[in-house]
């Protein structure tokens, strides 16, 4: 595992190199996945210990997870931008209120 927390660590170093240039949300969002990158090395050794499976067969799981999520936050941030450019071009109060009605359904919403 300490070849992994090295590498994490390089990618982390290569994320957060121009902290001081970002918007608070941005940085909010490295400090978050950092954690979680952190976080998760963690879990992974636990379920690693748990389970009794191997190292690789654990971090298949967990990066087909990972792409599955991709898939979905992109589909989830493609929602929430398009209904912020629709409050953006409302004119009217109902027309803001239109469009901010996001329809979450097909993430069980």
């Amino acid at each position: 595992m300490a070849d992994a927390d090295s590498a994490i660590g390089r990618r982390i170093d290569t994320i957060t190199t121009d902290y001081v240039g970002r918007d608070s949300a941005t940085n909010a969002r490295v400090d978050q996945t950092a954690s979680a990158l952190s976080e998760g090395d963690r879990a992974l050794g636990i379920r690693v210990e748990a389970t009794g499976a191997t190292r690789e067969s654990v971090a298949a799981v967990v990066i087909a997870q990972a792409d599955a999520w991709v898939q979905v936050g992109s589909a989830i941030e493609g929602l929430r931008m398009g209904a912020k450019a629709g409050i953006d071009r409302a004119t009217t109060l109902g027309a803001i209120v239109a469009a901010a009605a996001v329809d979450w359904s097909a993430f069980g919403g």
